[in-house]
């Protein structure tokens, strides 16, 4: 991870909040992105970031279609925990 990539991946998330319709792929690609890995765990895909143990597990439905308007914005301040943690490391090393 680098400040270039955390940039265009923060650029995603900011288009994600404001966006309505959003799809589980989309929140998969922006956890992918976020370094975060599947686990098996629990009826839906949870995913977990390896890099920063002390962050919660995010369970992102894998529904076709549309995901309702407060799990995606529920998964996306989830995601935007990373995205702090990440600027915290980039900014100590």
């Amino acid at each position: 991870m680098n400040h270039k990539r955390l940039e265009r991946i923060k650029k995603l998330h900011e288009a994600l909040k404001n966006t309505n319709g959003i799809k589980s792929k989309q929140l998969q690609n922006l956890a992918r992105q976020l370094g975060r890995e599947i686990d098996k765990r629990g009826k839906e895909p949870t995913w977990i970031n390896p890099y920063f143990k002390d962050l919660r597990p995010v369970s992102i439905p894998c529904h076709s279609g549309e995901m309702k308007r407060f799990t995606a914005q529920n998964v996306l301040n989830y995601l935007e925990e990373d995205i702090e943690h990440w600027e915290d490391w980039l900014d100590e090393n």
